[in-house]
């Protein structure tokens, strides 16, 4: 993830008012600033990416994931 990614995806939910007040009750939950709720949901969305990957891969190869 650069940090242009974070730049522009914390761009985008400032700019959305129904996005930024989820977001920021979020983050105060967690006890984080906007920024660093959005960098810990891109992490986690990307870690949820590379795991479907490797399910998928796994699949294609006639093995189960995780025991592959």
């Amino acid at each position: 993830m650069t940090g242009q990614t974070l730049k522009r995806a914390t761009f985008n939910v400032k700019a959305r008012p129904e996005l930024r007040a989820r977001v920021e009750a979020c983050a105060a939950q967690i006890g984080a600033t906007v920024p660093e709720f959005v960098r810990i949901s891109l992490i986690e969305k990307c870690d949820a990416v590379e795991r479907v990957r490797d399910q998928r891969a796994a699949a294609a190869a006639g093995r189960t994931w995780p025991e592959s």
